[in-house]
């Protein structure tokens, strides 16, 4: 998976080239697969940095973002977790905002 940067109008734009992870991440933002088959599939998470505006978690090509309304698109604002329990509770607090 690579990133495309962004333009004004679209954010970041995680682009797959595996089946497998664009099927998981579709149905874990439609509801139809859960955090723990998620985070097993995408095992790999960082160091630990927070910055406000814009939350992202990227790992392994996974990017999740939540755009706050006074954030411009051009800063750049990273969540990263150290565990998987961290990640896990961040993915289930933030379900939504995950984009494909």
């Amino acid at each position: 998976m690579t990133l495309v940067e962004p333009t004004q109008d679209q954010g970041f734009i995680p682009k797959t080239t595996n089946t497998k992870e664009a099927l998981l991440l579709a149905l874990f933002q439609l509801g139809k697969a859960d955090v723990d088959e998620l985070i097993d599939f995408l095992p790999h998470f960082t160091e630990t940095r927070i910055t406000h505006g814009v939350r992202l978690l990227y790992t392994r090509g996974l990017l999740i973002r939540e755009k706050k309304e006074n954030i411009s698109w051009g800063e750049k604002h990273y969540l990263y977790f150290l565990n998987k329990e961290k990640a896990r509770e961040f993915l289930t607090r933030e379900k939504k905002t995950i984009e494909i």
